[in-house]
């Protein structure tokens, strides 16, 4: 199967458009208990995939660490950071 923000487990590393990784501390049904940002020691917050989605997190692969996956695709980092830039948000 391949991953994706709705087939996450524990131990999974995001990755947000600062470069700034967190981890998959736990799941609970729908939702992810996440660490801090670059502290996996740390309990952060509880969010949905629709939620990590939303935020610009994108899965962290250590194989490929110049990609980054969103809602399963996988994209060169640097040209999906320009593709993005100037967008706005939809609340």
């Amino acid at each position: 199967m391949k991953k994706d923000h709705y087939n996450l487990e524990v131990g999974d590393i995001l990755m947000d458009t600062d470069y700034q990784k967190l981890k998959v501390l736990g799941v609970c049904g729908l939702v992810y208990h996440m660490s801090e940002r670059d502290d996996f020691a740390k309990f952060d917050d509880t969010y949905t995939a629709e939620e990590l989605i939303a935020g610009g997190l994108g899965i962290y692969d250590e194989e490929y660490p110049d990609t980054i996956t969103v809602e399963g695709r996988i994209y060169v980092r640097i040209e999906f950071e320009k593709k993005i830039e100037g967008l706005e948000e939809v609340k």
